[in-house]
This record gives C-alpha cells, structure tokens and sequence, in this order.
C-alpha cells in the first residue's frame, strides 16, 4: 500500500485486501449525507484504476457501495475544501453515478489523490477525454505532486495496462513484453502478427480490446500491422483506435478476410480529423 495511508482496523485491512483488486493510493474515513438527511461513514479509497466507497454497518459489516474505474470519471467538483463530488457515467446504467465526500480538507487531498492516479495512466490524452474538473473557488490550490515519468513507449504500458483493468481482462505477458521490446529499440510499428497470441485459437491468445484502446491516445507508435484472419472484431476494434489515434502515418490491414467493421471504420476515419494516416493498406478484404 502506498500514498496516503489512514489508521484502520485489523478488520478493513482484511476487507480491503480480499476485496479490492487495486493498490490503494489513498484512504480515508468520510462523511456522506443522504437523502433523508442521515449522516453516514464511508471510507474512501482511491487506487491505481479505481475509486471505492465502503460503508461499515453498526455490526461492524463492511461493504463496497460504489466502485468506479477512472476512465469513467466525468466530473470532479469540489465547492470548497472540505467537500468533493465524483461523477461517474460508463456504457452501463450501473455505471453512472456519484460519491460525495465532506471532511476536513476532502475536497483537496482526495481529489488530489485522484489527479495523481489519473496522471499515470493517461499519458497523451486528449483534453474530451478527461474528466471535468471544477475546483472553487478558482483558484484555490490543490496539493502539489511530482508527475511520473511515462514509462515504455510513452507511456503506453501503462495505459495498456489500465484498459486491461478497465475490461476486467489481466494483461497478457506477450503484449507486454512486446511493447517493451519495441520501445528498447526505439521500433515504433506495432505488429500484431509477431506477437503470441494474435490467433484466435492459440492457447495464449490476448484480447484486442484494451490493447487497441489504449493505441486511442498513443503517442508513440506510427505504424499498425496486422492480418490475423481468425480475430473477427479486429476491424471494429480498429474503428475504435481510429477514432481517435493522431499518431498513425501506416495502417496495414491486408489479407484479414473479415467482413465485419468496415462501415464503422469509415466511419472513423471520416470523424476523426486529427488522424495522421498517410498510408492505408487493405488489399484483399470483403468490404461489401
């Protein structure tokens, strides 16, 4: 456990260790007051990835009520010092919703405690992609941390890594070592194909899913390869990437035989006008 740390019980170090998927950044003991006006303990904690709320009964029953991953935070707003509200929204109903904090110096050292984690894994993101963060009065300062460092290739690990959390899907070995191995010789072509894994039937096959997503905001690949015939939503996992990346001059999709996507790929090309690509090869696929 690291950052900031609040004395707990026996009991919540059990609870948070069984319970918590994430290394805790910060912790700690809150208000929350609800609709009839009740006021209520929670304990905040803020991880790597994630955000929880955890309430403790008169029993003394622990609980998660809330747990957010950071890529869904949308709004922090903080009116004053002593009190914060998160607002999450995801693609699913139970997604969406809020934490509110009040104690002493909430609305500064939580919310700092949250920018510092954002910091690490949303290396190269553009500005409609973070959270809204309203700070009153204006001007009032939150505490200061030392960003880190990006890590290999840019920063992109990490984030690989924070989709993989954000999917619920653990990182796959092959991927990670393959963007280290890139990145120590400063090779900047992202090539599928060479990776363990690409084919849909292999024993150590990776999802494309937080991979691609996190190539959304890379800053550091220029070229994409790939020509797994076997991985069907490769193309609309594509769309997704291009719908933002800017980085991309070479997109090299030949031979895939997929027939899924296409439209979403235009799609993507067409609206995203930071894209970068200079160069696209989809020779020999059924587009329709």
């Amino acid at each position: 456990m690291s950052g900031e740390q609040q004395t707990l019980t026996d009991g919540e170090k059990r609870f948070i260790s069984f319970n918590v998927k994430d290394d805790p950044q910060f912790l700690r003991w809150v208000k929350k007051v609800n609709r009839h006006g009740n006021v209520q303990a929670r304990l905040i904690l803020v991880g790597l990835y994630r955000v929880y709320s955890i309430k403790r009964s008169k029993t003394g029953k622990k609980e998660i009520v809330r747990e957010g991953h950071l890529y869904n935070l949308k709004e922090i707003h903080s009116p004053d010092a002593d009190k914060a509200t998160l607002m999450f929204a995801g693609p699913r109903e139970r997604d969406t919703f809020k934490i509110v904090a009040t104690g002493p110096n909430a609305g500064t050292d939580l919310i700092s405690a949250i920018l510092q984690s954002l910091q690490r894994i949303t290396y190269n993101f553009y500005e409609p992609a973070m959270p809204k963060c309203i700070i009153q009065p204006d001007g009032r300062p939150l505490n200061a941390f030392t960003p880190e460092a990006p890590g290999p290739a840019a920063g992109f690990l990490q984030v690989y890594k924070a989709q993989c959390n954000y999917y619920g899907i653990p990182p796959s070995s092959d991927v990670v070592m393959c963007i280290e191995d890139l990145a120590a010789v400063d090779d900047k072509t992202l090539n599928l194909d060479l990776i363990t894994g690409i084919e849909k039937d292999n024993e150590f096959m990776f999802s494309l899913v937080p991979l691609l997503a996190a190539m959304r905001h890379n800053a550091y690949f220029t070229g994409f390869i790939c020509h797994e015939k076997t991985r069907k939503d490769l193309i609309s996992c594509v769309a997704d990437m291009m719908s933002w990346n800017a980085t991309l001059t070479t997109l090299d999709l030949a031979n895939t035989e997929i027939e899924e996507g296409w439209i979403q790929f235009g799609d993507a090309l067409k609206n995203n006008t930071r894209n970068s690509l200079t160069f696209i090869n989809l020779s020999n696929n059924p587009m329709g």
